[in-house]
């Protein structure tokens, strides 16, 4: 994209602003070319700011960083969808790295790793299509050649799949290459496979039945959904509530307020509070057949004070006096003189400290909110401008976004520290127990804890992730 060259005089410019800021003219006209001037201004300063961004992805195209240069493109684009100049810079870095991902691909066989080659190949598939890119000429002839190396890989690992007790590891290579096979039209050479593996599956499902009873709503949940996926319908006992978990939040507020404006801070005070039921619905510990619900004490005091106080400044100007001298002749000269105004000095406090308090599981959820401001500020409402004094207005405390602000950090933080419970709860005391109930709930909030994914391979033959990903858990 090329710089549009646009002069401009911005001493114009500043002496209109100064007029505006000081001028008590009712001409309508500068304020009106001052915009003019101002939108000028942003328009240079936006086409330059894409220009900037399309060098930077071409200079790095040149030094064959592909990836980094569409980034830069695709920011381009961000600013502008119509940049002409990054549309073409993208296409051009995505081809671009198609190509030397094919070039990947067909060094990774070379060198026996199979895996890692049909890997890389079913990301370029998979960007490909995201990407709407057409390969043609010698990429297209590298990549049918490819994908004809990999189907024999994808059909010696099917096979070896197949032999496996654990069915789940067959979804996840069928998932894991969905772009691969279809792209190679191998689904048809996988359907002789679906016979033994659904008796598998099947088989699995109905020894899970067996450990479902009682107070295990996590287990419930993922043995239904994984009988649903193997075509199984089965019917689980559990208790009528859920002694773990509530069925809602309640929120008991005592807070004090000593503020200029103490509606408008109980109002801010009791919508956030709003939030945090709504919030904890989201949460690990809500559930429709908990059994009872958490109540919250929210306590503390919240103050603001404000005290004025009247001063005396000075400002220094010069004037030019003109004097009659003996001989009649005038002089002028310049006379230094002191100009004094009143102004008003604002100091401003503001304190909140509230607790939360609350009992789940056996275990206390406690928060501190606590924040001081300060705030030094002066206004007055004079003129005089041979000192240049001029109006000026205090800027005081929005004592109404400090606690909407503060507020909704702590609903953050205490989203945090229930995770946290949780996680002490089920992570830490009795993980093994329960026959995987407990691991299910500790793999919501560790799904990288190695007993949890440990006992999903040694049942499964694949980790929490991937059962999450496959049964969408």
């Amino acid at each position: 994209m090329d710089y549009i060259n646009i002069k401009i005089d911005t001493t114009i410019v500043n002496k209109q602003a100064d007029v505006v800021s000081h001028s008590t003219s009712t001409n309508r006209s500068i304020p009106n070319q001052m915009l003019k001037s101002i939108s000028i201004v942003s328009f240079v300063i936006f086409v330059t700011a894409c220009s900037s961004l399309v060098d930077k992805g071409d200079k790095l195209f040149e030094k064959g960083m592909f990836e980094d240069a569409a980034a830069f493109y695709e920011r381009a684009l961000h600013r502008d969808p119509n940049d002409i100049e990054a549309t073409v810079g993208l296409q051009r870095s995505r081809n671009r790295i198609i190509d030397r991902g094919l070039i990947d691909v067909r060094m990774l066989r070379l060198s026996s790793n199979y895996v890692g080659a049909a890997n890389k190949l079913e990301d370029i598939l998979r960007k490909q299509e995201s990407w709407s890119i057409k390969m043609l000429g010698a990429a297209s002839i590298t990549q049918e050649e490819e994908t004809g190396y990999a189907e024999k890989w994808l059909r010696s690992e099917a096979e070896s799949l197949s032999q496996s007790q654990h069915p789940d590891r067959f979804l996840w290579f069928k998932k894991s290459y969905s772009f691969l096979i279809r792209n190679a039209q191998f689904d048809s050479h996988l359907e002789q496979y679906q016979r033994s593996l659904n008796d598998l599956g099947k088989q699995k499902c109905h020894s899970l039945v067996s450990d479902v009873s009682g107070q295990k709503f996590y287990l419930s949940e993922f043995v239904e959904k994984y009988c649903h996926s193997w075509g199984e319908t089965v019917s689980l006992t559990l208790d009528e509530k859920d002694k773990s978990r509530y069925q809602g939040l309640v929120l008991r507020e005592f807070v004090r307020f000593n503020t200029e404006d103490n509606s408008a801070q109980k109002i801010a005070l009791r919508n956030q509070l709003s939030q945090l039921e709504d919030q904890f619905k989201n949460s690990l510990w809500y559930s429709n057949n908990g059994e009872m619900e958490v109540e919250m004490d929210v306590a503390g005091r919240v103050e603001y004070s404000r005290s004025i106080k009247r001063i005396v400044k000075s400002k220094n100007y010069s004037e030019k006096v003109t004097e009659q001298l003996p001989d009649g002749t005038n002089k002028t000269k310049s006379v230094e003189r002191t100009y004094r105004y009143p102004v008003a000095v604002y100091n401003e406090k503001y304190n909140m400290r509230i607790t939360y308090r609350a009992m789940l599981h056996s275990q206390t959820l406690k928060h501190e909110l606590t924040e001081s401001e300060r705030n030094q500020d002066e206004g007055h409402n004079n003129t005089f401008r041979p000192a240049r004094v001029y109006p000026s207005t205090a800027r005081l405390m929005s004592t109404n976004d400090i606690i909407k602000r503060e507020l909704s950090t702590t609903n953050l933080q205490i989203q945090n520290k229930l995770n946290n419970l949780w996680k002490e709860s089920y992570c830490s005391n009795g993980l093994g127990s329960q026959q995987g109930e407990n691991i299910l709930r500790c793999g919501k909030v560790e799904p990288d804890n190695a007993y949890v994914n440990n006992w999903f391979t040694q049942r499964f033959g694949v980790d929490y992730q991937v059962m999450k990903s496959i049964y969408d858990m």
